[in-house]
């Protein structure tokens, strides 16, 4: 019998060892001898004509194994699946042979991956946090800034020191116990005086000077540093004034409203404007961060066991569609962000993690619930398809097949059921690990010649 044992390796996984019967091989082996000695030249015999032991003690006694092993492989598969009792989800792979004897028989084995058993249970009520998309006054205010800064100009100081909001022209050097350390210097570096571009403490000391003067600004490098020999080090730099500019803003009054609005003839109609952009924006935020919030608390109520080769296939779909976005091989994506491989997969396998184990969910609440869908919705989807890629409907009927519509559309019905049916909690600003409206976060940096 082909099948010999079973083992489990993992969710869903087994290692299948079977066997090749001694019988069946030599009756191949018979047949591959027969079929090759046609071919097969020995001295002092006509070719083809050589008797088998003659040929076997030549050229060896395995001289055909391999081909006799290929010619039963197939059904030795086949057969050890079928009789192992398992289902398989995926084709076996990683088969190995193990031995090979006439008088034994050929052992092997192979790695079986069984269909994903999911249960769920209370996917009606999950309570499910959403932010508030509210717009506060200050919001619209700092958009109201950000548009007076894209028209403003700049005019040169000249009769005050330098103040914070300054842009001020500088030219450093950096010295560390005396030596001048590479990327510690700049001619002419345009910095705005309170952004938090450099590193803290040297835009700091910037305010008060004139232009024209030079001077030395004593810091120290954060201990976090991401240059390991500056980290935590004390440096002083030598800098000068080059010169000292200020943004001058237009007035916030209708003329401006009527410049930078849409459809805004007064300022009042065009914070109302910005409110509506801001909602709008908020909403989306609010909506997505509820989408995965909702994903979390249904996962919570899912018990399955899913073999990690459908994360890993998963893995790699994911891997190769982020590529062709970036539009750059993988190993250059990580050269320039110098990310280490293994973190990079990583990442992408616990999101493939996610995404199969929802998809799976969902097809099982959608079993669960009887959802069905319609030859039109069917219809409809492939229209869409059709004109998404700008092609006929007949061409997406032969990329896309009938029964992976119906599966997507099956799982969207679950998701609407599960959503529809959750209870919402409002999760305010305070709250939530989701702001809405976060302002950028400051980087440090050396200062460093543009």
């Amino acid at each position: 019998m082909p099948f010999v044992t079973k083992e489990k390796t993992g969710p869903a996984t087994y290692i299948i060892n079977a066997l090749i019967d001694p019988e069946e091989f030599r009756e191949e082996l018979d047949a591959v001898f027969e079929e090759e000695l046609a071919n097969i030249t020995v001295p002092g015999f006509r070719k083809g004509k050589a008797p088998r032991k003659i040929v076997e003690q030549k050229y060896g006694e395995k001289l055909f194994y391999e081909e006799a092993i290929e010619g039963l492989l197939d059904d030795a598969v086949e057969d050890a699946v079928a009789e192992s009792g398992l289902k398989l989800h995926l084709n076996p792979y990683d088969l190995e042979i193990d031995t090979i004897d006439k008088e034994a028989g050929v052992t092997f084995h192979f790695t079986a991956v069984t269909a994903p058993e999911v249960s769920v249970e209370g996917y009606r009520g999950l309570e499910v946090k959403k932010p508030i998309a509210e717009v506060l006054d200050s919001q619209v205010e700092e958009r109201l800034l950000a548009l007076q800064r894209r028209s403003a100009r700049q005019v040169t100081i000249e009769d005050r020191p330098a103040q914070t909001g300054d842009i001020a022209t500088i030219s450093y050097e950096g010295f560390k116990d005396g030596v001048a350390f590479e990327g510690g210097t700049g001619e002419n570096y345009d910095l705005t005086l309170g952004s938090g571009q450099f590193i803290p403490g040297f835009e700091g000391a910037i305010l008060g000077h004139s232009v024209g003067e030079s001077f030395d600004i004593d810091v120290t490098f954060p201990e976090t540093y991401h240059a390991a020999e500056l980290a935590g080090q004390p440096v002083v730099f030598h800098v000068s004034l080059n010169g000292l500019k200020a943004e001058e803003l237009s007035a916030l009054d209708d003329d401006f409203a009527k410049e930078v609005g849409e459809n805004a003839d007064t300022l009042e109609e065009l914070k109302e404007e910005i409110r509506a952009e801001l909602l709008g924006n908020n909403e989306k935020t609010a909506k997505k961060v509820f989408d995965e919030n909702l994903q979390k608390a249904l996962l919570e109520k899912v018990d399955a066991e899913i073999s990690d080769k459908l994360f890993d296939q998963r893995t790699e779909r994911n891997l190769e569609l982020f590529q062709q976005q970036m539009q750059l091989p993988l190993e250059r994506y990580l050269e320039y962000t110098g990310m280490e491989e293994g973190e990079f997969r990583a990442q992408f396998f616990e999101n493939a993690m996610r995404q199969v184990t929802v998809e799976l969910t969902l097809s099982k609440i959608a079993e669960l619930e009887n959802l069905t869908v319609s030859a039109e919705e069917i219809e409809a989807e492939y229209q869409k398809i059709a004109d998404q890629y700008e092609v006929e409907v007949a061409r997406a009927k032969l990329a896309v097949p009938t029964e992976e519509i119906e599966t997507d559309l099956k799982r969207r019905a679950a998701l609407k059921l599960v959503e529809e049916n959750a209870v919402i909690i409002p999760d305010t600003a305070e709250d939530t690990d989701y702001p809405l409206q976060a302002a950028g976060e400051s980087q440090e940096e050396v200062p460093e010649a543009e």
